[in-house]
């Protein structure tokens, strides 16, 4: 079973992470700090980070640089910063369109839980371009492109076809 450690020092979203997580099958470690995440991290060796960059005490990239000092874990990074309205990955900025943020923020927003491709149109284009799905079909290839390690076979940003997209953490 694949282990999943949520980093985060808001309650709410620890809770709601925990949740969706759980509901698919993982198993699941949460720390409110940096400190906490680096302790269960040692003790747990989770499979994946989910890392909060602004947290209190030792900050989201002190515990990256402390993870890759000896786990394997973070060999990568595609950190979604909501707050700050920026996406990084290995360290570098990636460029979004308001478009591509948009679609990306909703999927985030509800990880692990299906988003209809009715509501991600009527949201990011306007209750006119419901039923217009080949909008949808190419800015998620371009999101995936940008974001993904591997567009092809995407691992978390995820087609339900003739339903919609879901995010995987």
């Amino acid at each position: 079973m694949t282990r999943v450690l949520v980093v985060d020092d808001e309650p709410q979203i620890r809770r709601a992470l925990s949740t969706n997580l759980k509901a698919r099958g993982y198993e699941v470690d949460l720390a409110p700090t940096g400190e906490d995440a680096l302790r269960l991290a040692a003790e747990h060796r989770p499979d994946v980070v989910i890392l909060d960059l602004g947290l209190p005490g030792i900050d989201g990239i002190e515990v990256v640089e402390g993870l890759r000092g000896w786990s394997t874990v973070i060999t990568t990074t595609q950190v979604i910063d909501l707050a700050a309205r920026r996406v990084t990955r290995d360290g570098e900025e990636v460029r979004l369109t308001p478009t591509e943020w948009h679609l990306v923020e909703m999927l985030v927003r509800h990880p692990g839980k299906l988003v209809s491709q009715r509501q991600l149109l009527q949201e990011v284009w306007g209750p006119e371009y419901e039923r217009e799905t080949n909008y949808l079909r190419v800015y998620m290839a371009r999101v995936r492109r940008k974001l993904e390690a591997d567009p092809s076979t995407p691992r978390h940003f995820l087609t339900e076809p003739g339903m919609g997209y879901r995010f995987e953490p």
